[in-house]
């Protein structure tokens, strides 16, 4: 019989792979060979020994699981010493633990259970196929394996191909893996989520936060030099987050000169209403309808990366605001495209709340201007407002009108100018963010991304 005290091969056999598992090393070098042709394994007593008792407990796996789990030997650190390095190199003499990766099933699952969205209550069933809503709850156990299709981010962490025999998985480090663990929607998704049980003051993280996070995610206390540096790197992601030069607003006011040369008031109101639907496409405008009784016919609408408004009535503009978020240096480029043969054209400005017009130009029927500024010097904070009013007639009929206006920005005086943002590609929805661009993590979730990416979390040591 197979499973017999008369046949030790098969003991042999069972619990040597039971030791791979847990040591990510066999004791006999390949474990389907157990021939003339592999090499007598160093603890070979170990391997008889591991044998013979589970043979003796009735084979059970759960004995033997814990009879290794419980031994001084699995308890090990991996720390090594010299005299480690030097007599046991290999570590055939098991001086230390094998320090391995964790396999992509166990990966994954502490990922879940960290971040709280494994359900450990739900055991069995079914298997669940990985692209089902609930399949980020359940243990990589429980997921469907498609023998003739592998899924593909299993396969590049190794996972063993369930149309051949895979006695051994391979264990190798390529590009994908970690490109994988920085930038999918998995990994964001379990820093997000980690990242939100984690407690916070009034007056935002404390080294206290810090270091719940620590405990969340690696289970222990961070030294203080790793709090400072968490600190720093949370405050470095929110001064390069607070300096994101997607800083539009769209609104209307009047833009009025009290003399013919005199300086110019731009009264900003912001439009209140937001539509992204097919009816009315992506839209920003005062009211429900257009003309409305307060923003009159003004509005912004995002077409084919191109914005299209309508000015209003009198001195009433239609305005498409841009911030700076720091001191720069830049170059704004664009057209402003009146759309009709007929009505008196529309007046086009570029002004400054710091020093006034930058640029003011008359835009006949049916034709388009440059609206471009070659050089000009901006401050953090300073505001530049895209304003249209009527022509000369202040005649508003017929004054639909076409202009994106695009930011480029110098970063020294020996380079040339690199677009900084474009109001077309940057467009901004209610959320203060260009909605083709998503959102960048918070801070405190690109932390815990980088913790859950650390050695210490993907090693078992």
């Amino acid at each position: 019989m197979i499973a017999s005290k008369d046949n030790p091969l098969t003991a042999r056999v069972i619990v040597n792979r039971v030791w791979m598992h847990h040591f990510g090393k066999p004791l006999v070098s390949q474990p389907s060979d157990f021939g003339v042709q592999t090499p007598k394994p160093d603890q070979a007593a170990l391997l008889d020994y591991l044998a013979a008792t589970f043979m003796e407990q009735g084979w059970s796996l759960k004995k033997l699981h814990r009879l290794i789990l419980t031994s001084r030997t699995y308890q090990q650190s991996s720390t090594t010493t010299p005299e480690k390095e030097v007599k046991d190199a290999e570590n055939n003499l098991l001086s230390h633990f094998n320090r391995q990766r964790m396999d992509y099933e166990n990966m994954r699952d502490n990922l879940l259970q960290v971040s709280g969205a494994l359900n450990v209550a739900k055991v069995g069933g079914r298997s669940t196929l990985p692209e089902t809503p609930d399949a980020d709850s359940r243990r990589s156990v429980y997921l469907f394996v498609n023998r003739y299709e592998q899924a593909t981010v299993p396969a590049t962490f190794d996972f063993a191909n369930p149309d051949t025999l895979s006695p051994q998985r391979f264990v190798t480090t390529v590009p994908q893996q970690t490109l994988f663990l920085m930038n999918s929607p998995f990994m964001k998704s379990r820093a997000d989520q980690v990242a939100q049980k984690v407690p916070a003051n009034n007056s935002g993280l404390d080294s206290e936060s810090l270091k719940v996070l620590y405990r969340q995610v690696l289970l222990r206390e961070p030294s203080p030099d790793e709090v400072e540096l968490a600190g720093r790197f949370v405050n470095d992601a929110t001064s390069l987050q607070s300096n994101s030069p997607f800083t539009w607003a769209y609104g209307y006011g009047n833009v009025k000169r009290d003399a013919p040369n005199g300086p110019v008031q731009v009264q900003f109101n912001a439009f209140k209403k937001f539509f992204n639907d097919k009816k009315m496409g992506i839209v920003w405008q005062g009211g429900d309808k257009v003309p409305d009784p307060v923003s009159n016919y003004t509005f912004a609408r995002l077409s084919a990366s191109t914005i299209t408004s309508h000015v209003g009535d009198g001195d009433m503009a239609n305005i498409v605001r841009w911030v700076a978020p720091s001191n720069a240096v830049i170059r704004i480029s664009g057209t402003l495209q009146h759309g009709s043969p007929h009505g008196d054209g529309v007046t086009g400005w570029i002004i400054s709340s710091r020093t006034g017009v930058v640029k003011e130009v008359q835009v006949a029927p049916n034709t388009g201007r440059n609206m471009g500024v070659d050089r000009l010097e901006v401050k953090a904070g300073e505001v530049l407002d895209f304003c249209a009013t009527a022509g000369p007639k202040r005649d508003n009929t017929n004054d639909g009108y076409r202009w994106t206006p695009r930011i480029e920005r110098q970063d020294s005086a020996a380079t040339g100018f690199t677009v900084w943002t474009d109001a077309g590609r940057d467009f901004v929805g209610p959320g203060n963010w260009p909605l083709n661009l998503a959102r960048p993590q918070s801070p405190l979730s690109q932390l815990a991304h980088v913790l859950l990416m650390s050695n210490e979390f993907q090693f078992v040591e």
